[in-house]
């Protein structure tokens, strides 16, 4: 069991996290998420985000990408700011990472330009961590119109804004000039004053496209900016193929191709889709269908619907019987919902479940309710609870059998007899399945901490929801799992961020530790201990959340300033002094700008 924390000092805890992190917190235990909501502390927030924490993140790469793009995005900033320090040359030298850098933030950076001193550029960094905030905000809205169909966007423009999200420094516009100018390019090399059909133009446009874009190319050998697209899809199947199929797509149309679209299937068992190019023929009167697959499209090149039906059965396994690819204008919502909702608020997740999520949501969004349609129904529910149950053992994944059963029955009241009955052993079947779960602690992740400490000769050590201190680098953080099995693989593909003790038995638990930093997993114990509640490390902790309803009190305040530049830059990037009148902060001129209302 982990020790008895006063709720105070989980407070102090959660406050020193970010509000993201703070959400995986609450999901720990009850224990953190009663302190989560003591004094209505981020209880709503919370609400919100914690049920999408409770995912089992991929062992191997699920945070992988997420924790080195905030690693560089961090340090590339710091490095600008450190040379716009110098002025003069340096400055103008700069000028497009100090654009891209500032993104919206142009009055911000004016400012800071304007009073060139090494606080008030370090915080420059820091008032763009607010901006961004916001402008994550604005695309979250966007997300959803688009989502409700609400707002029309193209593919291009839908995988652009999850660009954006992901990568401050890029803007939609950026994204959508270098389609043009390959659809400029392409053009300068087409034949003037000729006839051309159709379908000669889209032989002449993939050609030119798989020079540009061979498939045998990592993502590291194409230089364009597009290509960071498909940094949030790389832990997914054919992601690069995906991104690729999307921007032919947008380049076809620029170059009059209307009969060009993005289409997807998916494997029967495991749930998984596969993005495609469908060209129609439509000129030409037969309204053939041609395909590119863009895993494999240097050496392939166009294939006819029978080819296509042969390669795809060679490659991709196992179909549903009756191939009917999706028009992914109308699957793209979904299928990019799902990455949007799973990459922002769980940060770390299992591929398989999304893809089961998805299948799932397309049922429950679009049901067209008829003869046969529950039938179906249950057949696919079925299929997809049996891939889940044998698959995965943990309760989270068991989660989405609870949300399906909910949000279906719904559906059941216009069925048959038979289809009642069909659906009630599903429905027994699932819940049944969902208990046995709940009352199963001994799974290789514990959620309950009820287990107890050491009782098996490879238990852990430390159990969900303790502090610790990782030795190493003096980093305090929260044990959020632990993993009884060690995986070679795993820990290769996590070595970049993860702490291995070089004389620790190779079967010791690994442990998954959130930090102000981000998440890590540290496999080994000894360099890991528990952080007594009465620690200094711990009173050092210093609240500079930006989301949250209490943001310390004056104490904290001048023990940040007590405490040095870096803890105080990291409160003085919001605010400027502590209002003991009223009990609060007065955020700074360069936060004013972005925040009016406060």
């Amino acid at each position: 069991m982990s020790p008895e924390l006063p709720i105070a000092l989980l407070k102090q805890v959660l406050l020193y996290l970010e509000a993201e992190d703070v959400a995986r917190c609450a999901q720990v235990s009850k224990k953190w998420r009663d302190a989560c909501y003591v004094e209505s502390l981020w209880k709503k927030f919370c609400d919100e985000r914690w049920k999408y924490w409770k995912w089992k993140p991929n062992k191997a790469t699920g945070w992988r990408q997420i924790f080195l793009a905030r690693l560089s995005t961090d340090q590339w900033a710091f490095e600008v700011l450190d040379t716009l320090t110098f002025g003069g040359a340096h400055y103008l030298a700069n000028m497009k990472k100090l654009r891209q850098l500032g993104d919206n933030c142009r009055d911000v950076l004016l400012w800071i330009l304007n009073h060139p001193n090494t606080a008030t550029l370090t915080h420059s960094y820091f008032a763009k961590r607010v901006l961004q905030h916001a402008r994550r905000f604005s695309v979250v809205e966007k997300w959803k119109a688009w989502r409700n169909g609400t707002l029309t966007l193209s593919n291009l423009h839908g995988f652009a804004m999850m660009v954006t999200f992901f990568n401050e420094r890029l803007d939609i516009e950026d994204i959508v000039h270098e389609v043009d100018e390959l659809a400029a390019d392409f053009i300068a090399i087409s034949p003037e004053k000729t006839h051309e059909t159709q379908m000669s133009r889209f032989q002449r446009l993939t050609e030119f496209f798989t020079r540009t874009y061979p498939s045998d190319a990592s993502v590291l050998d194409i230089e364009t900016k597009l290509m960071y697209i498909t940094s949030p899809l790389q832990e997914t199947k054919q992601g690069k193929a995906c991104v690729l199929a999307i921007v032919f797509e947008a380049l076809a149309q620029r170059v009059g191709l209307e009969s060009v679209e993005v289409v997807a299937d998916r494997e029967k068992k495991s749930f998984r889709r596969y993005h495609y190019i469908r060209y129609t023929d439509v000129e030409s009167g037969s309204n053939d269908y041609y395909y590119i697959d863009f895993k494999k499209h240097s050496e392939t090149g166009i294939l006819t619907a029978d080819e296509f039906d042969r390669h795809a059965s060679q490659y991709y396994g196992e179909f549903w019987p009756e191939y009917k690819p999706i028009p992914q204008q109308t699957l793209f919502k979904l299928f990019l919902h799902d990455y949007f909702q799973s990459l922002t608020n769980i940060r770390g997740y299992s591929d398989e479940i999304i893809y089961g999520t998805a299948v799932q949501r397309q049922f429950i969004s679009h049901p067209v309710v008829g003869e046969g349609d529950l039938t179906a129904l249950c057949d696919i529910m079925k299929v997809w609870w049996s891939f889940v149950a044998t698959r995965f053992k943990y309760p989270e994944d068991y989660e989405l059998g609870r949300v399906a059963l909910s949000e279906i029955e719904q559906f059941i009241g216009e069925g048959t007899w038979k289809e009642h009955e069909m659906w009630q052993k599903l429905a027994n079947n699932v819940q049944a399945d969902i208990e046995a779960m709940e009352a199963n602690d001994s799974t290789e992740w514990d959620y309950s901490g009820a287990l107890t400490r050491g009782g098996g000769e490879r238990d852990p050590k430390f159990f969900i929801g303790d502090i610790v201190c990782f030795n190493k680098f003096d980093a305090l953080g929260v044990v959020c799992r632990w993993d009884r099995a060690y995986d070679a693989n795993m820990a290769e593909n996590v070595a970049k961020f993860q702490w291995m003790d070089l004389d620790s038995p190779k079967d010791e638990p690994f442990y998954e530790v959130l930090t102000l930093r981000g998440v890590f997993l540290y496999c080994g114990e000894k360099s890991l201990v528990n952080e007594p509640p009465s620690s200094d490390r711990l009173k050092r902790m210093i609240p500079i959340n930006l989301y949250g309803d209490y943001m310390g009190d004056e104490d904290d305040w001048e023990l940040a300033k007590a405490l040095g530049p870096i803890t105080t830059e990291s409160i003085g990037c919001y605010f400027e002094r502590w209002d003991s009148e009223n009990g609060r902060y007065i955020m700074n001129e360069a936060t004013r700008k972005w925040f009016p209302d406060g």
